[in-house]
């Protein structure tokens, strides 16, 4: 399994907003896995429509993005 960027498009299918990180063995069983995560079914529109894509990422882009949210999230830390 490889980890995958689940994400909305623009209408020139440029990606637009990131859903989420999800483990899979391809694009669409990521669209799946994302889909089954936010709507509790592998029939929404992550899945049946152009609209929503799905990347490979390697382990350093995904352990970048979240080392890059962990930093933000301890901005509002107010125990530092």
């Amino acid at each position: 399994m490889e980890i995958y960027k689940v994400y909305s498009t623009d209408d020139y299918g440029r990606p637009e907003d990131i859903l989420g990180y999800v483990k899979a063995t391809s694009e669409l069983a990521a669209r799946m896995e994302m889909s089954i995560k936010l709507y509790g079914t592998d029939k929404s529109d992550i899945v049946t429509t152009g609209y929503y894509g799905a990347k490979k990422i390697s382990s350093e882009e995904y352990n970048l993005a979240f080392q890059s949210a962990k930093m933000e999230l301890d901005k509002f830390d107010i125990n530092n």
